[in-house]
């Protein structure tokens, strides 16, 4: 995690919420009357576009390939289940 967060990264952030919240359920068209619309994407929830990962790749500074610790302060070994010392 990069901290503190690099200045665009709030924009990025907050275009993610507000696309969820505008179409929580992921609606792609609905017609009332003789009204229709139709947006772009059925995705419903919080994600990423392509794009917004790029962006967040290249202000972290990472272009490329990245990993994420599932488990930040975790131990890094598993403990023995049969409780052996070695």
């Amino acid at each position: 995690m990069v901290e503190p967060l690099p200045p665009g990264a709030s924009a990025v952030v907050l275009s993610t919420a507000a696309r969820s919240y505008a179409n929580p359920q992921g609606i792609q068209a609905e017609t009332v009357g003789p009204y229709s619309v139709h947006r772009p994407t059925g995705q419903a929830g919080l994600y990423l576009t392509r794009d917004e990962r790029r962006s967040l790749r290249l202000m972290a500074g990472r272009g490329g390939a990245f990993s994420i610790d599932p488990a930040p302060g975790a131990r890094a070994t598993a403990p023995d289940p049969f409780g052996e010392v070695a």
